[in-house]
């Protein structure tokens, strides 16, 4: 387990400045046995919201959109089916994020005996069902046993930074259709806004609403990546437990790292990571993103220092190499979709990574290699000021 200590890395920049999320007065950390009770007992008061055994009819059929990134995520779901099955719920369906590493899947499948454990894949359309469409009156699909539920239960972990950017729910983009993720990357390259709807609003706000998302569960996380408390409660009361990070000024060193279990050493996390380092960089800052990520770069994403490489082009070599399904959806090309996403994102800055990875593929990606703590130390007597962000996978 990851995790990063400034006084181990004796940095030397003459200003140093860590991020910390105030969670305010919480109960003692809690153990592993703990967590389920403390779980089911948010369940029983939720924030804004009556009780879940008062939100459940007789015979309901309930999904459980969850973030595996979710520390102690086994506990946490245990909890819920405890709380649920005190209830006259029918069928319950537990549907992840598929970033969700084999580990996390089996962990979370012994937390939920009798329960269907479905793995989302957004570019199978026998697994998607019709939602809404978007102003352009393009379809926007979701996973289909959350359309088909009576109830649907987010599990997500709260993260830090601007939640008007994002859906504090997780289901938009993680649980939409491959057409539509491809939609919000380039949104999300272009600097715009998702997609609105008829109404004007967000789509990435409206799709819980369309979808009847009333209450949501959210872990809080420390600075460690490890449990600190959770919550229920709706949509707004969980958005105003976000913690923003808000650094006394701009840092021309920030160092990232991604803290907590394996489940957090993945692509996924290190995008969020980079993302929320250049938001609080300087321009032309250099960044250090400090891991244990071992899946090996593939695909376009060992294109992206190329000359030769474009946002339209990586995508039509996306697509192409993808090929599409038969009713139309292109197949998600996961490192097609990173490669889009982190590329623009070197264009500013100087980024190097500690990783368990290859260094030369590394490089290829256009990242520098950085390979111990004392090396880290050495970097930082050549900045003036060097800012901290631990557990940086949750962030948005």
């Amino acid at each position: 387990m990851l995790h990063f200590s400034v006084q181990e890395a004796q940095l030397s920049s003459s200003e140093i400045w860590e991020s910390k999320r105030p969670l305010g007065d919480a109960p003692a950390i809690a153990t592993e046995s703990e967590i389920s009770g403390r779980t089911k007992a948010a369940l029983a008061s939720p924030l804004d919201f009556p009780a879940l055994s008062d939100a459940v009819v007789p015979g309901d059929r309930v999904a459980l959109a969850v973030d595996p990134n979710v520390p102690s995520i086994d506990k946490v779901v245990a909890g819920v089916l405890s709380a649920i099955r005190n209830t006259e719920a029918g069928e319950i369906d537990v549907v992840l994020w598929d970033e969700a590493n084999s580990q996390t899947i089996d962990s979370i499948k012994a937390a939920a005996p009798g329960c269907q454990v479905v793995i989302h894949q957004c570019d199978s359309r026998a697994e998607l069902s019709y939602l809404a469409a978007d102003a352009a009156a393009d379809p926007i699909y979701l996973n289909r046993h959350l359309v088909e539920a009576d109830l649907v239960l987010p599990i997500i972990a709260v993260r830090s930074g601007d939640q008007s950017e994002s859906d504090v729910t997780g289901i938009f983009p993680m649980l939409t259709d491959s057409a539509t993720r491809h939609r919000a990357i380039k949104q999300c390259i272009d600097g715009e806004p998702a997609r609105q709807m008829q109404t004007g609003n967000r789509i990435d706000k409206e799709i819980p609403w369309v979808l009847g998302v009333q209450l949501v569960c959210a872990v809080r996380v420390n600075d460690e990546g490890h449990f600190h408390d959770v919550i229920a409660g709706t949509i707004e009361s969980i958005e105003r437990q976000v913690a923003q990070i808000a650094p006394p000024t701009q840092a021309d060193l920030v160092i990232a790292s991604l803290d907590g279990n394996p489940q957090q050493q993945t692509w996924d996390n290190v995008l969020r990571a980079l993302r929320t380092a250049t938001r609080i960089a300087d321009s032309d800052a250099t960044i250090v993103l400090w891991t244990e990520l071992s899946t090996a770069p593939d695909g376009l994403l060992l294109a992206i220092d190329q000359d030769s490489f474009d946002e339209e082009s990586a995508q039509a070599e996306s697509d192409e190499a993808a090929g599409l399904d038969q009713d139309g959806l292109p197949t998600w090309n996961r490192f097609g979709a990173y490669a889009r996403l982190i590329r623009p994102l070197l264009q500013n800055h100087r980024v190097l990574l500690y990783s368990r990875l290859d260094s030369e593929d590394v490089e290829r990606m256009g990242l520098g290699v950085i390979d111990s703590v004392s090396q880290l130390a050495t970097l930082s007597r050549g900045f003036s000021s060097c800012g901290i962000v631990r557990s940086a996978g949750y962030t948005v």
